[in-house]
């Protein structure tokens, strides 16, 4: 359902939508359902609990209670506003990634479920090692720089974007999960910018980035919660895809210690590519790694000495 569809919906749908836990919750789900919204229950309790702070139990053990009509239409202005696209997390203000609450908003990429794998790779190449030295490159709302430093407790790192407004959501999840003191926010496009032009060379132990990397030409093509809400510039990889690519496998390797490891997430059909500008850059032990449903998701790769 187009936003612009959706406008015609606020009058009918107050004329159904009774003020109980069980009508707003039936109301609710047909709504999105209609609306084409494939997990419409979830959204719908979502929604719900966001204004009523109840749990399913509570919902399901008091259909007949009473809300507020001024809850009630708070509830029904979000269930229109998902019913018109806008992605639930926009809504909510949040979403869970990696076992961990983060704020989102519009200014940053809604985290996947799939980029889970990146920090889960981090984890495994850290080993029991904590007190690591580690850099975030486009790091959006901080979701994997905050999951890797919440896990390894005396590691350090730095979360670099080019968006102010997404540094300040990734400020915001940096002290929700205790690991503000031990990280720094760096303003930039890429590796430009007076905080490397004072950074050591060869500092980092790990250097992670889940840059943009659709096509600009494809952008148009994404599903709508995505091409019209996430941030364009999350997105844009340029003419193929692989312009983050070419200039992280060339800059990573000056501020990576001897031994240290660049991991990225990449899309489906980019692994050869991006794989060639690391080897030509001169990392080694480059592996791939699919995601769940089979599909090339990341890349690790070594940096086996000082760059030259």
């Amino acid at each position: 359902m187009k936003a612009e569809e959706a406008k015609a919906l606020p009058k009918a749908f107050k004329q159904v939508c009774g003020g109980t836990l069980d009508s707003l919750n039936r109301q609710g789900r047909i709504l999105l359902s209609d609306a084409g919204i494939e997990d419409a229950a979830v959204d719908t309790f979502l929604i719900m609990e966001k204004h009523l702070h109840i749990d399913r139990a509570y919902l399901y053990a008091h259909p007949e209670e009473e809300v507020s009509e001024k809850k009630a239409e708070k509830i029904r202005e979000d269930l229109l506003r998902r019913a018109s696209r806008i992605p639930l997390q926009h809504i909510t203000g949040e979403t869970y990634f990696f076992g961990h609450r983060f704020r989102v908003s519009h200014d940053v990429l809604i985290p996947r479920q799939e980029t889970e794998l990146l920090v889960e790779e981090a984890l495994a190449r850290l080993g029991a090692r904590d007190n690591a030295y580690i850099l975030d490159m486009c790091t959006g709302s901080g979701c994997i720089l905050c999951s890797v430093l919440a896990e390894r407790t005396m590691a350090r790192g730095v979360g670099v974007d080019i968006s102010g407004a997404a540094l300040a959501v990734a400020r915001e999840n940096t002290r929700d999960l205790g690991v503000a003191e031990r990280t720094v926010l760096v303003q930039g496009d890429l590796f430009e910018g007076a905080f490397f032009e004072t950074c050591e060379k060869g500092c980092f132990d790990m250097i992670l980035s889940n840059p943009p990397y659709i096509p600009t030409d494809q952008i148009g093509n994404l599903m709508e919660e995505v091409c019209s809400h996430d941030p364009f510039v999350a997105l844009d990889g340029g003419e193929d895809g692989l312009d983050f690519y070419r200039r992280l496998s060339r800059q990573s390797r000056t501020y990576l210690k001897q031994e240290g490891w660049f991991l990225c997430e990449i899309g489906h059909d980019q692994a050869a590519s991006v794989s060639g500008f690391l080897e030509e850059a001169g990392f080694s032990d480059i592996m791939l790694r699919k995601d769940y449903s089979g599909q090339d998701r990341l890349l690790a790769a070594r940096w086996p000495g000082a760059d030259d």
